[in-house]
Parts: C-alpha cells; sequence; structure tokens
C-alpha cells in the first residue's frame, strides 16, 4: 500500500498537468470547430424549453495543444476573454508585429479585445509560460485566425442560453 502511495506522489512531483484540469486544453472533439486555430466547446441539455447550451468556451491561438485565448460567457451578458499566460503582468505583445505593452494580470481590456479581433497574429516580446507549464518563446508567431469568428459565435451562444434560462423560469 505504501509503495502505491509514494508512486502516486512521484507521479505528482514529475507530471502535475497529467492530474490537472485546465479548461484552455484543446479538445479533441470540439462542438464546433472554427478554424485549425479556434474551437467551440458546450454541453447540450434539453429542456422543456428548448435545448441549453452550457459551460460554452472557444479556444483561440492553440499552441502545443492550450489555446492562448479563452472565450466564454460574461455574467452580465456578452463574452469574456481569458489568456493563458502566467506572470501576465506588463508583457509586450504584438499585434500583426505593432508593439501593445499591456498589464495583462487583470485579464484582457476591451481595446486589447477589439484589437485582437482585426489581428492576423499575436507574439510576446518575452518567453512565456501557459497555465500548463508549456513554454513558448519570445517572438513566436501566433496565428489568431478565427479569433473575431468564435468570439461573435460564442456571443451568439451566449444569448441563446440566456433566452432558453429566461424561459425556464417563467
Amino acid at each position: 500500500m505504501k509503495s502505491i502511495i509514494w508512486l502516486g506522489l512521484f507521479a505528482l512531483l514529475v507530471s502535475p498537468s497529467l492530474f490537472a484540469y485546465n479548461s484552455f486544453r484543446v479538445k479533441n472533439q470540439p462542438n464546433e470547430t472554427i478554424s485549425n486555430n479556434a474551437q467551440i466547446t458546450y454541453k447540450e441539455l434539453f429542456t422543456s424549453a428548448g435545448v441549453l447550451k452550457s459551460n460554452i468556451h472557444g479556444l483561440v491561438g492553440l499552441v502545443k495543444h492550450y489555446g492562448i485565448f479563452k472565450l466564454s460567457c460574461a455574467a452580465e451578458g456578452g463574452v469574456r476573454v481569458e489568456h493563458n499566460i502566467l506572470s501576465a503582468q506588463h508583457k509586450t505583445l504584438y499585434l500583426d508585429g505593432k508593439a501593445l505593452a499591456v498589464d495583462l494580470s487583470h485579464g484582457l481590456p476591451e481595446p486589447v479585445i477589439a484589437n485582437l479581433k482585426v489581428a492576423n497574429s499575436v507574439s510576446f516580446a518575452q518567453e512565456i509560460t501557459n497555465t500548463a507549464g508549456e513554454v513558448i518563446p519570445a517572438n513566436q508567431v501566433i496565428s489568431l485566425a478565427g479569433f473575431e469568428a468564435s468570439y461573435y459565435r460564442v456571443s451568439y451562444l451566449c444569448n441563446e442560453q440566456q433566452k432558453v434560462t429566461a424561459a425556464l423560469r417563467l
């Protein structure tokens, strides 16, 4: 019994990402594929008011089996965009080669999201590490193909979710 416990502890030390849930991880079979760089997943619940899609997540900027950006439903409606970067304070990011210095420690400000919708690529001046511990080298160009389409599709799905939820309350 002790050897099993020690083996489990050793496995956690060697590779904690094997046992951790990470919502930025690319799904093998997403519900919708926007591009080879963007996907949307959700769960479907069948209700008396119609199909309720929940746990709506869009992933964009797929690198090493993880999305750099995650799109999901915001509490007040609309779309929340999160990044998958550890130690994100004062990072210089490049959108289509143009430098933009931002503090990403509190999420993505609206002007940055607006720029992401129209940009083709993003890169970072510094090496970054994602939440799974994967290192992405400085200046690696990450495609944003599908960001805008994913943003609007997630927005539509979130609005539909609110309509079905409201109908269930009646």
